[in-house]
């Protein structure tokens, strides 16, 4: 009899980048919210929100690659 592949416990992945984790002050988060919501009506999630924000940064200083 063959033996079966165990199942993975847990939530499956839903991403391919490296998962990174960070912690925020409340005024950092209530900033960011404020931002979240001038953006294409608030439907952001704050990691993406954090990951735009991050991306026009370094564009605005020319260190992001293609």
């Amino acid at each position: 009899m063959g033996s079966k592949p165990k199942r993975q416990v847990g939530r499956p992945a839903t991403g391919k980048g490296v998962q990174i984790q960070v912690r925020c002050h409340a005024n950092f988060l209530r900033a960011l919210d404020e931002w979240r919501e001038k953006q294409d009506g608030g439907k952001l999630s704050r990691p993406e929100a954090i990951r735009q924000l991050a991306w026009l940064a370094l564009l605005d200083r020319g260190a992001a690659g293609s």
